[in-house]
């Protein structure tokens, strides 16, 4: 509901902070379709800043990932996802692609250690 309140003022950048972090397993799902339909949407001009800890969603919602330092502000390593619009069914998340681009950023991490 907070996200439909923000996009009524047609904001150019949208900051999601940890959005979907006190949902049930469905509820995160199926409300990130929602904020997916709503990237693809062709009545929407925004950008998505989306905060995660959960490598997984960052992977399945992102076009381009940032891994950020200790240090805020500090970007370590960028990683640009192309899944494009048709990343919305349960097929991504199991796909060659989507497993290799979280074993990537999972490395990064640990490279951070």
């Amino acid at each position: 509901m907070a996200i439909a309140r923000s996009l009524i003022a047609n904001p150019q950048i949208l900051l999601l902070d940890e959005p979907f972090s006190a949902l049930d397993i469905k509820n995160r799902t199926e409300l990130q379709n929602v904020l997916l339909d709503l990237f693809y949407s062709d009545k929407i001009d925004v950008t998505f800043i989306l905060v995660t800890h959960d490598i997984r969603e960052a992977v399945y919602l992102s076009n381009r990932l940032y891994v950020m330092k200790n240090n805020p502000g500090d970007i370590y390593k960028c990683l640009d996802i192309h899944f494009g619009s048709g990343r919305r069914n349960r097929e991504t998340k199991f796909s060659s692609q989507y497993i290799g681009l979280t074993k990537q950023v999972e490395d990064m991490f640990h490279e951070l250690d």
